[in-house]
């Protein structure tokens, strides 16, 4: 009896460091994309990057509606237990080992894809979305 009870202890461990869940990295990001004097811009082609932590970049263009807003749609990664733990470990000795230019855990931008200057919303775990992409004075005003 101890023996099947070892057996399914050990079978269910495993099963929970193996099998892959979804978990969010980047939540749902609607923002709007405005001039520098605050009035939205329609059309406008914007590009998200976004990583879950690792420097495999994807990124989504969309065009902002009539109001001048995007939504990008919640990022998702589906990684197993043991993996989500090895990649956290290789990340923290990266940090260590380079600490001047090593970033850990999921991270996101916004741009203008037309490459107009813009203030470069940002996320990173725990920070606040940022909910206005503003373009700056473009072409380049003296």
């Amino acid at each position: 009896m101890k023996k099947i009870i070892f057996t399914v202890v050990i079978c269910l461990s495993l099963l929970a460091i193996l099998f892959p869940y979804e978990t969010t990295s980047i939540p749902e990001w609607r923002l709007q994309v405005v001039d520098s004097l605050g009035n939205p811009t329609p059309n406008v082609k914007v590009r998200q990057h976004w990583s879950h932590g690792s420097s495999n970049t994807q990124q989504e263009d969309l065009i902002s509606d009539a109001g001048g807003f995007v939504v990008f749609p919640a990022r998702t990664v589906r990684r197993p237990l043991i993996v989500r733990g090895l990649a956290h470990f290789f990340g923290k000795l990266n940090n260590f080992v380079m600490p001047h230019g090593s970033s850990t855990g999921p991270r996101a931008f916004v741009m203008d894809a037309g490459g107009a200057r813009t203030n470069y919303p940002s996320y990173y775990e725990g920070k606040e979305l940022e909910n206005k992409l503003i373009r700056l004075n473009y072409p380049y005003s003296k």
